[in-house]
């Protein structure tokens, strides 16, 4: 019994992986299956649905497109998989947006090679239709997630993965990182984008 009684006494309680961050978790990753589990469980839908709207423009059917980010996660917890540090060894600190950073490498080459002509560099200064920024905020805001996805997947390239990065709670300067791209351009995406999801959302006059 007093035995028993010890043995629970002196072993180390397991930790609470939901408790902990993702910065906490993801060294442990190739060591702590619990851990593995708790990251993989907490982010890839993010990164799937994130995967997924870039996709929109590759002009194959929905079951392949969803395949296409389906296999393009795998490949991304397979690098950290493979190396469960290598975060740190690059210099992020956050590791969501590390591994965004990572599904956004592996997503140019995809679309590279499905799409040659799409303009990853982008010309910034890309007309747009003007809609006053208050009214845009409120036509985005009142918008069903139906109309907000359909007006997203029309935005070019560019805006669009600013945009969907921004919904996933990113900073601009994390945007900035996660695409190699200047902070002041990733702002003009936004800018840019939201006015063009403004008026995809304005009522079609008769």
């Amino acid at each position: 019994m007093l035995k028993a009684v010890a043995s629970r006494l002196f072993t180390a309680a397991e930790p609470d992986y939901r408790q902990m961050s993702n910065e906490q978790l993801a060294p442990l990753g190739g060591s702590d299956e619990k851990a593995r589990e708790e990251l993989v469980s907490r982010l890839s839908d993010d990164v799937f649905y994130f995967l997924l709207a870039q996709l929109s423009t590759v002009h194959v059917d929905a079951y392949t497109r969803r395949q296409y980010a389906l296999d393009l996660l795998h490949e991304v917890w397979l690098v950290w998989l493979s190396q469960p540090s290598k975060f740190r060894l690059d210099g992020r600190g956050h590791f969501k947006a590390w591994l965004f950073s990572i599904a956004r490498n592996k997503l140019v080459d995809l679309l590279r090679k499905q799409k040659p002509e799409c303009d990853f560099e982008g010309d910034e200064s890309a007309t747009s239709l003007q809609v006053d920024e208050q009214h845009s905020e409120w036509l985005i805001e009142h918008a069903t997630h139906a109309q907000l996805m359909q007006a997203i997947s029309a935005l070019p390239h560019l805006q669009r993965e600013a945009i969907s990065l921004q919904l996933e709670g990113f900073s601009v300067q994390q945007i900035a990182d996660i695409t190699a791209a200047h902070k002041e351009n990733v702002k003009t995406r936004l800018r840019y984008a939201r006015s063009n999801i403004a008026q995809a959302m304005q009522p079609v006059e008769q």
